[in-house]
């Protein structure tokens, strides 16, 4: 376990030295302290600045996305914590077909989460190039400009979402 956090601490020490104050590494921050989002989100409507609202909006989307995919596949370590635990102590190295059959189910969880996430980090994708074409096509310029702002909200969006998976040990 220590091992876990000390590697999720260094990749984020590493991400942000080599970003240099990037915002990817701002998200990754938020993202691992989950209680400052909504302290973020008030403190943005409080000073009515639309730019930090919405990027707090991202994270907090971002991440409540996450946690909701999450949570509909713990039941895998909610039924078998004591035989999780003692795969923990015993570094995640089954010692019985009981503790791998348990294992199994754990590390499926855990697939399943990443593609669900995954397909979620597609859809935004697609749903960025349609919007690309759109502007492509878009003649009013009042739709242009509409257009450039779901755009720039669907980059950020994803760049969110590529900031949870760092924030969940690099999985991608």
């Amino acid at each position: 376990m220590w091992y876990r956090i000390l590697k999720l601490s260094l990749l984020a020490l590493v991400i942000f030295a080599l970003s240099g104050c990037n915002k990817k590494a701002h998200y990754v921050y938020l993202l691992q302290h989950p209680d400052l989002i909504q302290s973020r989100l008030m403190t943005c409507q409080s000073e009515m600045n639309a730019e930090r609202c919405i990027n707090a909006q991202i994270v907090a989307r971002v991440y409540n996305e996450y946690v909701s995919i999450e949570r509909a596949h713990q039941q895998a370590l909610m039924d078998n914590r004591d035989t999780m635990m003692q795969l923990q102590q015993q570094g995640f190295r089954a010692q019985n077909d009981e503790q791998q059959q348990v294992l199994n189910e754990f590390e499926s969880a855990q697939m399943n989460i990443q593609e669900q996430f995954g397909q979620k980090i597609i859809a935004a994708q697609t749903q960025l190039v349609d919007l690309q074409n759109q502007l492509k096509q878009a003649t009013d310029s009042q739709a242009k400009t509409k257009i450039k702002q779901q755009i720039a909200y669907q980059e950020k969006l994803i760049e969110v979402m590529y900031a949870m998976i760092i924030v969940n040990d690099g999985w991608i």
